[in-house]
């Protein structure tokens, strides 16, 4: 990665300490205080009789080199709401509007994003949405033939995830 460069390594909350601790000995400058996604309504449960749902997730942020955030006095909480279950093409599907606002927040223009597990593709139609190169790959042949679908259906700048 090239210097001034940030990733976003969304975790489970028993891993954050090992992720600090990849990220440092790969090289990186991770905040030790983890950035939330504060979910307005709440989540997904598997088991709704034995756990409660899940309202927010976390993710560290970490910068190669001296990476600086592109918007100065951002909060470390970003309020969105979660996709509907029904229109999810993956479990841990995010917003593209809030990867918009990481995108906003970490990215300077021009950059290249590196999605190293796709997913839902979220991450690369928001980077689209914004004129910025992406590219990504996943293993799981459905979900990257689900994003293909959904690639063709709109054009950059028009993909969204509250419709």
């Amino acid at each position: 990665m090239h210097p001034g460069s940030w990733i976003i390594a969304w975790h489970a909350h028993q891993w954050k300490e090992q992720v600090i601790n990849e990220l440092t000995e790969a090289g990186f400058a991770p905040c030790s205080i983890p950035a939330l996604w504060a979910k307005s309504t709440p989540g997904q449960c598997l088991n709704p009789s034995r756990r409660l749902a899940n309202s927010y997730e976390s993710f560290i942020y970490a910068s190669k080199d001296d990476g600086i955030i592109h918007q100065p006095g951002t909060a470390n909480v970003f309020q969105f709401t979660p996709i509907s279950p029904e229109k999810k093409s993956h479990p841990t599907e995010r917003p593209i509007e809030m990867l918009e606002r990481l995108l906003d927040v970490f990215c300077r223009p021009g950059a290249h994003i590196m999605v190293p597990f796709l997913g839902s593709g979220n991450t690369m139609l928001a980077a689209a949405n914004k004129g910025t190169s992406a590219f990504g790959f996943d293993l799981a042949e459905d979900y990257r033939n689900a994003f293909v679908a959904r690639v063709q259906t709109k054009m950059p700048g028009e993909y969204k995830s509250y419709e």
